[in-house]
């Protein structure tokens, strides 16, 4: 298709074109907006209205209750008090945290701790099992003889498993801890 059309007029009516297509869109545009705000203001009315009575709502039982609350945080603060004293005077041992302390302090360079689990119940007797590495089966029944001389641990067993190679031993020490009255 031949364009007998001159540059000039050309030019013209390409930028003709696009000022059109341009105002359509923003029209288009326009109206959408006007639309969305105009359906939209009736929700907008409504959660005003929601949050002003919740707020008043929440302003007057936190009046009433703050008072009955510091009350039952107290009571129950005093309660967790006592639960906490019968608990540390009914304790009959060392604490898990103190007999892992003794297990580190033990240790020397020859020995890798890798793990550690405690089991303390009302009738039976506390036990600690550690586990780990050591560099040499003479590393490993020091160890073990340490932790047994310790007047915290009343045994320290090590399975004759665990003393099969000369290097790099994994172990298992099981660890009963001294019942102290």
């Amino acid at each position: 298709m031949i364009n007998f059309l001159p540059p000039d007029a050309k030019s013209e009516v390409q930028r003709e074109y696009l000022v059109r297509t341009v105002g359509v869109w923003a029209v288009l545009v326009s109206a959408v907006a006007i639309v969305t705000t105009v359906l939209l203001v009736p929700t907008y009315v409504l959660l005003t209205h929601q949050l002003d009575a919740l707020a008043l709502e929440v302003a007057t039982a936190d009046d009433e209750s703050h008072a009955e609350a510091y009350t039952t945080a107290q009571e129950a603060l005093a309660d967790t008090h006592t639960l906490a004293l019968q608990l540390d005077m009914s304790r009959t041992g060392p604490t898990a945290s103190e007999a892992l302390h003794e297990v580190q302090r033990i240790q020397t360079d020859a020995i890798r701790v890798s793990g550690f689990s405690y089991a303390h119940t009302d009738d039976a007797e506390q036990t600690m099992e550690v586990r780990g590495i050591a560099a040499t089966r003479e590393a490993l029944a020091g160890f073990a003889a340490a932790l047994e001389r310790n007047p915290l641990f009343a045994r320290a067993e090590v399975p004759v498993s665990d003393l099969a190679a000369d290097y790099d031993l994994p172990f298992t020490i099981t660890i009963t801890i001294a019942d102290v009255h």
